[in-house]
């Protein structure tokens, strides 16, 4: 009978660590949308940005997701055309502190994470959106303009000035 009390006890135990670490791995936030590998979106393409990951100098500094927040400090004029490269160094980490100061409510943290890039997608102008779930719209920079596309799989994209081909915002590769 002892045997079998302590017994059931132990496995009373263990089957609360498994479910309590069950709850723990759901608890956890996801990374944003750099679990699917692109900057991405559904729904209204104003509001794609603010749930996405963060791109730094630690975090994903050589991309194409990088390339494009590069693109947004190039249009706000922080950052010149030489210096959209896709490579997150010093650089970029100073173009993004200015442009996290012209916001009361950003920290001026120098990466580009979802409240920073929340506040890029508030400057997103003459928004399409289509039927199939794609969309493009205008970032109105303060010193100039670029169109952001969205296809049907959600994915962003853009035209990369002087290139005949387009970039998709990946996280995992730098093809800018």
């Amino acid at each position: 009978m002892r045997i079998r009390t302590t017994a059931t006890r132990t496995i009373a135990a263990l089957t609360g660590l498994v479910l309590a670490g069950g709850m723990l791995a759901t608890a956890a936030p996801a990374s944003a949308n750099t679990n699917d590998g692109w900057v991405s979106g559904a729904g209204s393409m104003s509001d794609d940005w603010g749930d996405e990951g963060t791109v730094s100098t630690t975090s994903y500094s050589s991309s194409t997701a990088t390339c494009l927040w590069q693109q947004v400090l190039r249009a706000e004029g922080l950052l010149s055309g030489a210096g959209v490269d896709g490579h997150f160094g010093p650089t970029t980490k100073t173009a993004t502190e200015n442009f996290q100061k012209r916001y009361h409510d950003l920290a001026g943290d120098g990466k580009a994470g979802p409240n920073t890039w929340g506040k890029a997608d508030d400057k997103f102008t003459q928004v399409v959106e289509y039927t199939d779930g794609s969309a493009r719209a205008v970032y109105d920079g303060t010193a100039s303009n670029f169109t952001v596309y969205r296809n049907t799989q959600g994915r962003h994209f853009w035209w990369h000035e002087g290139q005949s081909a387009h970039r998709y915002a990946a996280y995992g590769s730098n093809s800018c």
